[in-house]
């Protein structure tokens, strides 16, 4: 099978890059050739805002290059990962005229929400859903805090909507859970067109020897991922060492509230490659994930499931789908940082308790989340289109 991938890098890499370049390996691995049609945001500084904003409603550039790719490569499908903000939607119609099915991974949720993830000022937010026009958003600025760019990522989907592009131009899509299917189906995607396929770890990271001498945080460092719960949980513990590795905005603050309150058991370590990532999560007791957003498909839970290490997390979206209480890690209420500091205790505490519920972990890795099982039902999605 002849397929073609498509995906706009963000400016910073980040989990949908990562699952781009996965995805692409377990095809080539399984003897399909691949054709990438790739974008990059590092453009988007030559292009300039005017030019950007129009590409994003409708790109004829990018229909033209998509038509000779089509033309001259002979595909059998088209695999979408992100066409936000340089590809735009208009590519799906230039899939249509050549008779290529269209399958389109959700990997956010920026055809609902402008802002990508449900969050704004602190709290989980719905106000678009529902809405013909996500005006909400716009007032709020919630797509990099910007009442203008928000407009445009608003202007696109309300177009899209307007034409039809949702419902009639895309055969397949791709949704990471049922929670986030859901969702989509009440902001007016036909459900029957939706799979559930979630994300995958490989190659297989292998089970860490003994139970870890320390807590891990791993992700992105801004507001809606919990790390001021974080903070003030480990702000009420003792003798729990934490490590907190990855990098964004918040970083400054994590840094002067540590320093203020000297949480000397906190240890910021910033950006970390993956291979150190996994060795980080392998001497871990456990994962901490303490998001407050809605979050698709966290990576990091299946990472540290592959690698035999339970999680602490959040009850909120597909986190509590992935994550089974008592099972393979333990759930709390967001924004409740007694309920964390609770669970880190137990966990801390009871060694035992903590490499069962790493063992039951591994062994729902291996069920649901290696590259042999992903590939099977990718596969399967492609034959139903074609």
């Amino acid at each position: 099978m002849k397929i073609l991938l498509v995906h706009n890098h963000y400016r910073h890499p980040g989990g949908e890059d990562i699952v781009f370049q996965a995805e692409k390996a377990l095809l080539r691995v399984n003897g399909h050739d691949v054709v990438e049609y790739i974008e990059d945001n590092r453009r988007i500084g030559g292009i300039g805002a005017v030019a950007t904003a129009l590409q994003t409603l409708w790109s004829f550039s990018t229909q033209r290059r998509m038509d000779r790719v089509l033309r001259e490569g002979r595909v059998d499908i088209a695999h979408f990962h992100n066409t936000f903000p340089l590809i735009s939607p208009s590519v799906y119609y230039t899939c249509r005229e050549r008779g290529i099915p269209v399958v389109q991974t959700l990997h956010n949720f920026r055809m609902l929400c402008p802002g990508a993830n449900f969050f704004r000022g602190g709290r989980v937010c719905e106000d678009c859903i529902g809405k013909f026009v996500p005006w909400p958003g716009m007032i709020h600025g919630c797509y990099r805090s910007s009442r203008s760019q928000t407009t445009v990522a608003a202007a696109m989907f309300t177009l899209h909507r307007v034409l039809g592009t949702w419902r009639t131009k895309i055969d397949a899509y791709i949704a990471l859970s049922e929670f986030a299917r859901e969702r989509f189906i009440s902001g007016g995607i036909p459900g029957e067109k939706i799979h559930v396929k979630p994300n995958f770890v490989h190659p297989d990271p292998g089970i860490g020897e003994g139970i870890g001498d320390y807590a891990l945080y791993l992700g992105r460092l801004s507001a809606e991922k919990g790390l001021g719960t974080l903070l003030l949980a480990w702000g009420n513990l003792s003798g729990i060492p934490l490590k907190v590795a990855g990098d964004g905005p918040l970083m400054p603050e994590l840094k002067a509230h540590i320093m203020k309150h000297t949480l000397d058991s906190v240890e910021l370590l910033g950006h970390r490659s993956r291979e150190h990532v996994f060795t980080l999560i392998k001497h871990a007791r456990f994962l901490v994930f303490p998001s407050e957003c809605y979050e698709n498909f966290p990576v990091s839970i299946v990472e540290a499931f592959a690698c035999g290490v339970p999680v602490i997390a959040s009850s909120i979206g597909s986190t509590a789908e992935i994550v089974h209480h008592e099972q393979t890690g333990l759930l709390f209420s967001p924004g409740d940082w007694e309920g964390l500091a609770d669970n880190a205790r137990q966990l801390w505490s009871r060694p035992g308790e903590a490499k069962r519920m790493g063992a039951e972990g591994r062994a729902e890795f291996e069920k649901k989340y290696t590259a042999h099982s992903n590939y099977n039902r990718l596969l399967g999605i492609y034959e139903t289109m074609i």
